[in-house]
């Protein structure tokens, strides 16, 4: 079992308004359509971030930090609209592809207490995998026990999953080559990490910038703590999802250019 976040930055024009990257996501999906066919038994689970699908509507509407008027509330069901018009996109290029793609709302499955997933129905996300389909999630806003409702970012999505559906790696496809110590973006000079590891993880923590263009769930610092206590159970793989090849061999388990998270 593979869980593989698409960024948000590779399957959107971040600062467009609902702009998708279609090349990109045709490129990943028959990379993802090629892995299945070098081996036949990988099971795997797909979340792909928002990028400008959501995190522009929560900002217009201030919403990151709860939901309680009517019009909040029209903003929460327009941003579940919104984060699933590209979910769609992705799923209808997986299955032109010849992926058999499921979109799952995870506004449907889970709920949060405070912004963090307090339950999560995985009941028929089992009887998909095990029927051979593929299912799809995506950043959405969901109900919060606290906030009203609150982002379920990917980036909690895929530990949670990879956690209890025992996983064997995480791949997470990013926008730069991996984990810099510094942003690439805006830095020549960039160095990408190879190995984060007990050893180095706060070294890395200490050197990581916010991404260049921030979103409402945080740039690779947070990503990375989001992921440091999950990468002591499951292994995590960095790369460029522009390079849609470098996703195929990650998914394989692969030596691949990127960076390797091991606790």
């Amino acid at each position: 079992m593979v869980v593989l976040k698409l960024g948000g930055s590779v399957v959107t024009i971040k600062n467009g308004i609902m702009q998708s990257r279609k090349g990109a996501i045709n490129r990943l999906a028959k990379a993802i359509a090629q892995a299945r066919l070098e081996q036949p038994g990988l099971s795997l689970i797909l979340v792909n971030g928002a990028g400008c699908f959501g995190h522009a509507v929560v900002k217009k509407h201030e919403i990151k930090d709860g939901v309680r008027t009517l019009e909040q509330k029209i903003a929460f069901a327009d941003t579940h609209w919104c984060v699933n018009q590209l979910n769609q996109i992705i799923v209808r290029a997986l299955l032109d592809a010849g992926v058999p793609a499921i979109g799952l709302p995870p506004s449907s499955l889970l709920n949060q207490e405070n912004k963090r997933i307090a339950n999560f129905d995985l009941t028929k996300v089992r009887q998909f995998i095990e029927f051979g389909m593929v299912p799809v999630f995506y950043g959405d806003f969901v109900l919060d026990s606290v906030q009203g409702g609150s982002v379920v970012s990917g980036d909690q999505i895929v530990p949670y999953l990879a956690r209890e559906l025992k996983a064997t790696r995480m791949v997470f496809a990013s926008d730069v080559d991996g984990v810099c110590d510094s942003d690439p973006k805006t830095n020549p000079n960039a160095v990408c990490v190879r190995l984060v590891c007990e050893k180095n993880k706060y070294e890395v923590l200490a050197k990581l910038e916010g991404a260049k263009t921030t979103d409402v769930t945080g740039g690779m610092k947070g990503k990375i703590n989001e992921l440091l206590e999950e990468a002591k159970i499951t292994p995590i793989f960095i790369v460029n999802g522009n390079r849609a090849k470098r996703v195929q061999k990650a998914l394989l388990g692969k030596k691949v250019k990127g960076t390797l998270v091991k606790i």
